[in-house]
This record gives structure tokens, sequence and C-alpha cells, in this order.
């Protein structure tokens, strides 16, 4: 391993910090550096993208309502776009004429470039699904302004931790640091494979599934074959797969491991009117998931 300086072609950005630089596979199987915003003094909200295979530099102006520039944010590659969260930005006061850079502030905005159609897309928090994986504030919805934050994508989720949130204004600079880790549901989680049944006796059914990534739980109904009727009646009944807390008539309850590669051991408790068993599970990285469903009597 060693650094080289590789000789490019074409205008380079102008010097900068706090900017955000992503890479990109191209449909075509190009391969991209992407930098976005920084400041220089000022804050900025300029594209630029070097070739990797040729070293060509390209400064292209994409489609759609430019966010505001800024700084100390993060960008990540989902799919193909790249997802703008946080960073400072500069004060607008509708009321003052001079530059607004000299003033800052902290924000939560969401910022999306198609990559493919190098178009800035108008979304929100609000378009996603948030949840505070830790936080002290139980009446938050979604993560607060912030700037200096981590973000790493895993699988289709993209997390993102800590930073600061504050403002400068009027010369008074105040700065909160933020301790919390939060997640952001960029797509629908796949949908689970079908159940297999692995054997059956007189009074148990195995059963197993494909693990979906990211999945906090899963729902499983089990209906005993009767006449339509019944069959809906109890499908109205609400027999589901739900997380925690101890089973209660009516419903299964399972956990799933803390850790998704890790081998977990667990207990389920299967309780309906005159059903009631309980049985273990075990998962190895990379394994179906599997349960042993005990009949009544």
């Amino acid at each position: 391993m060693w650094w080289e300086v590789p000789m490019t072609v074409g205008m380079p950005p102008s010097p900068r910090e706090s900017h955000t630089a992503v890479h990109f596979l191209t449909q075509t199987g190009k391969e991209q550096l992407i930098i976005y915003g920084g400041m220089d003094g000022n804050r900025m909200g300029d594209v630029w993208i070097l070739d990797l295979k040729t070293w060509i530099w390209t400064n292209p102006v994409p489609n759609g309502i430019m966010p505001l520039p800024r700084s100390l944010h993060t960008a990540n590659v989902i799919g193909c776009r790249m997802v703008v969260f946080g960073g400072w930005v500069p004060l607008q006061p509708a009321d003052k004429a001079e530059t607004p850079d000299k003033e800052w502030k902290c924000t939560n905005s969401l910022a999306v470039l198609n990559l493919n159609a190098l178009s800035w897309e108008q979304h929100s928090l609000d378009d996603f699904s948030t949840t505070a994986a830790t936080t002290n504030n139980d009446d938050l919805i979604k993560p607060c302004s912030r700037a200096g934050h981590s973000a790493v994508v895993i699988n289709r989720r993209l997390y993102i931790w800590s930073g600061r949130d504050g403002y400068k204004k009027l010369g008074i600079v105040k700065v909160f640091c933020c301790n919390d880790l939060w997640y952001l549901e960029a797509e629908p989680p796949a949908a689970p494979t079908a159940i297999s049944l692995i054997r059956a006796s007189i009074n148990t059914l195995e059963i197993q599934w494909t693990p979906v990534p990211n999945a906090d739980h899963y729902l499983l109904q089990i209906l005993k074959l009767e006449s339509q009727e019944a069959a809906d009646q109890k499908l109205q009944s609400g027999k589901r797969v739900i997380r925690t807390i101890p089973a209660s008539g009516g419903s299964i309850r399972m956990v799933r491991p803390s850790t998704y590669r890790q081998q977990q051991q667990r207990s389920i408790m299967i309780q309906r009117g005159g059903f009631t068993q309980q049985q273990q599970q075990h998962q190895s990285p990379g394994q179906s998931r599997s349960i042993i469903v005990q009949k009544g009597l």
C-alpha cells in the first residue's frame, strides 16, 4: 500500500474543507468519486465528479431545486442516490441583505441527489421511517439538527450517530453536543421468503424461513385448516408475532437476536386457549430460522 498523486484532467474543485466524498458505481460500470459541499470561508453547495479510470474532473449542475449550501454534513450512497443529512447551513433572514454565510445554524434537513439522472429530489425526514435506537428525549420523532456527526449505511438503513447542534447569530456562538443514535429506513423492508415445513409429527410442526436483514420482528400466522368461515374468524383474531413482553392468549411472541450474525438461543412461548408449549431455537450466521410448534391436544 502506498500513496500516489495521479495526474487529473480538467478543472479540479476549489480548495475546501468539511466537504463529503463518496464512491459511486454507475449503470455502465464506471467508478466515480463524488464531492459535495464544504466551505472555503463561505459554505458551498457544488457537485464535482472524478472519473476514477480516466481521472477527468467534471462539474455538473444537477436539475431540480438545489438544497442550501452546507459543511460538516454527511453523504452516503444508497442505491443510485446520494443521501445528504444535516450540516451547517447559512442563516438567511428575509430582512437581511448582507451575505448570510457570516451567520450559520445546524440543520436536520435531508437532500437526495439521484446520481443516474443528476437531479435533486425533494424529500424530507417525514417521507421516511426514522427510529431512535438511543436517545435522551423520548418526545423526539426524528433526529434534531446537527453537524459533525457520523453516518453509515448497512443494507438499506442509514444510521446517524452523535454530532453537535448550534448556531452563530449576532456574533454569539452556541454549540450543544448530541449523544443519540438514529436510523432511517431508506426503502421498505424486503418481503420475507415463504415458510417451509421441515418435518411434522403427530403433535409437532417444524418450520423455517430465511431471515430478512434489519428485521426487528416477524409476524407469523398459524391457522388450523377448517371451514372458510372458521378460518376467516381466526384471521381476525390477531394471531401474530410481536416483540418482547411475556406472551398472552392469542399471540406468539418472538425475540430477535440482538446481533444479526451472532449465534443466539431463543425461547418462544405459544399460548392459545388450550395450547401452552415452549420451544427453543438456534441460529448460526447465514442459516435459515426455524421453530418447532407443538400442537394442542
